[in-house]
């Protein structure tokens, strides 16, 4: 639907108000053929690799298995969307939304997940080897022993200190800002599962470089 713009021909505003209805129409019709073309795109989930769909929203989308390599997915909506076994490595998922995603078994290799909201997904068998993730919020996250973070960078991540921990993070650096959980667990007294002192939710927690073992 059209939005409806005054006419001021008093202070002769017409032709700006006018250009202005032009300039709308012409984004919508834009956004139009954009929103098709992606929709057309997705049918064949092989034929993705590079392509730019940054702030689209493809949230509850089926996407197992999806060819993403090189994809610009800056800002690009992915909640509850089931990505199992998708194929991303050095693709730029900055400022991604990924909340309560199926990420099992996905490729992240080399994957820039800058600021990044993966909170509530599932990680089970996922490759972050070598991925930035500086500033990814990480809490609550599915993570077991499987989830690799070999060499990755997790600067300045939110998540749950304890469950960090059971994944593989050989060579990793790590800095973990303490969770709402953890900050309440904080004001009640309790003491953090990752050391015997009190965590301060001032504080950075940092890990340092875990050496190879």
């Amino acid at each position: 639907m059209l939005k409806c713009y005054k006419i001021d021909y008093i202070n002769n505003d017409y032709v700006k108000t006018h250009s202005r209805m032009i300039t709308w129409i012409q984004k919508y019709l834009r956004k139009r053929k954009i929103c098709a073309s992606i929709k057309k795109k997705l049918e064949n989930l092989n034929l993705l690799c590079g392509e730019n769909l940054s702030y689209v929203n493809l949230s509850t989308y089926d996407m197992r298995g999806a060819k993403l390599n090189n994809a610009i997915l800056t800002g690009t909506v992915f909640r509850t969307t089931n990505l199992q076994g998708a194929v991303m490595p050095n693709t730029n998922l900055v400022n991604a939304n990924l909340q309560g995603a199926n990420l099992n078994y996905v490729n992240f290799v080399g994957a820039n997940l800058s600021g990044a909201n993966l909170s509530n997904a599932l990680l089970y068998k996922t490759n972050f080897r070598g991925a930035d993730l500086t500033g990814a919020n990480l809490t609550d996250v599915r993570i077991d022993t499987t989830t690799d973070f070999t060499d990755a960078l997790l600067i300045d991540v939110v998540a749950n200190p304890q469950r960090i921990r059971v994944a593989i993070i050989t060579n990793a650096t790590i800095s973990i800002k303490p969770s709402n959980y953890d900050k309440l667990l904080y004001k009640l007294g309790f003491k953090s599962n990752l050391s015997n002192h009190r965590m301060d939710p001032k504080k950075v927690i940092p890990f340092g470089i875990i050496p190879k073992t």
